[in-house]
């Protein structure tokens, strides 16, 4: 069987990791091809899909946004009547964009059209027009999709009208817990590696430099976590537009030596071992992949309230409100600083709550072939 996955490409974060590691899962039963409006930059990600028998099909649509929206759906439809596929799976975090494949999609003949809803609100900008469309189109996409899925119940309330909330089928943002389990050496080579001390406390965060991820709301925490304790770091891994107001921010700070950027990487199961605690105080998520990676490397976890509960998964997990101030947040790290944590358990309680890629493969292979 060849799946069409669609929206995604090797620069949409978390969900294209997500379906690029369940293809790996697959590979012996399934091959997926990659549509997106825009291209791969990395090419060593484009020839392990190739090797895997996939193709990857960019647009090129990206030089002007708002003609390469306009042109997608004509684009789109010719693509699927030269390339016929029994089954297509369109990824979104916004119910215009399902539209605007779904409904040449439909158009074209696609027989299965599975939607797919990643997330509870817009980031990026032009805030306002997204939502406008998100909600004119939201009431139209049953139309034009036959099979609703959705990482949350966050996510599914967010895309698809009520009356089909009860339909949608709920997958599982699973990894590879062997993977992700904690592993002291790795925590002595990335803590040696970052100049860290022994007895430095780390809070880390793993995520985009963007108005979704809330650093500025991170970085005033952290303030109030140092005036406590002040052998402490602030550990963000990953990238994003926001990232140099951020830089600038902490330039500014008494604090700034204690404060690193590592940058975007592909090993954060490695990068996590360093963290003593993991912060992620989003204004909104779909279901956030990096929440289980934690959970599963044994790390304690404090997040904001806007996040679903269906990821807390192990006991070590809790949730803030975001019109909490600072401090609170920051009283609660330092409640895990005071106590000693078995990291050991994590890999096993996100495994026996069905969140390892394993499981999260069988699932999904069930939606393709029924």
């Amino acid at each position: 069987m060849r799946v069409l996955q669609v929206n995604l490409d090797d620069s949409a974060g978390g969900v294209f990791s997500y379906v690029y590691q369940l293809q790996k899962a697959l590979a012996e039963r399934i091959i997926f091809d990659y549509y997106s409006m825009s291209s791969f930059n990395n090419q060593q990600v484009v020839s392990s899909i190739q090797s895997m028998q996939g193709k990857v099909i960019g647009a090129d649509l990206r030089k002007n946004r708002f003609i390469g929206h306009l042109n997608l759906p004509f684009h789109f439809f010719r693509f699927l009547k030269k390339n016929p596929y029994k089954v297509i799976h369109i990824h979104s975090d916004t119910a215009w964009k399902l539209l605007i494949y779904a409904i040449p999609a439909k158009l074209a003949g696609i027989k299965k059209i599975i939607v797919h809803a990643h997330s509870s609100n817009i980031n990026g900008d032009h805030r306002m027009l997204k939502l406008f469309c998100h909600r004119m189109a939201k009431p139209i996409v049953p139309l034009f999709a036959d099979i609703y899925c959705a990482c949350s119940d966050f996510a599914a309330k967010w895309m698809y009208p009520d009356r089909l909330l009860a339909k949608v089928v709920f997958m599982k943002n699973g990894i590879d817990t062997e993977k992700y389990k904690f592993n002291d050496q790795e925590r002595k080579n990335i803590r040696t590696q970052l100049g860290m001390a022994d007895g430095d406390f780390v809070i880390g965060t793993v995520g985009n430099f963007s108005y979704q991820k809330n650093p500025g709301y991170i970085i005033k925490v952290f303030e109030e976590f140092y005036s406590m304790r002040s052998s402490s770091k602030l550990l963000f891994v990953g990238d994003g537009a926001d990232r140099s107001r951020v830089e600038k921010e902490i330039a500014a700070k008494e604090y700034k030596n204690n404060v690193i950027f590592y940058g975007y990487t592909r090993e954060v199961h490695k990068v996590l071992n360093a963290f003593d605690v993991f912060i992620l105080p989003s204004r909104f998520e779909g279901f956030p992949v990096c929440a289980v990676e934690a959970q599963a490397n044994g790390l304690p976890c404090v997040l904001s309230d806007t996040i679903t509960k269906q990821c807390k998964l192990s006991e070590k997990c809790v949730f803030m409100n975001l019109s909490d101030m600072p401090a609170r947040w920051a009283e609660k790290l330092r409640n895990y600083a005071q106590v000693p944590i078995n990291r050991d358990e994590g890999q096993i309680n996100v495994l026996e709550q069905g969140f390892d890629v394993r499981q999260t493969t069988e699932a999904l292979y069930k939606v393709y072939s029924s």
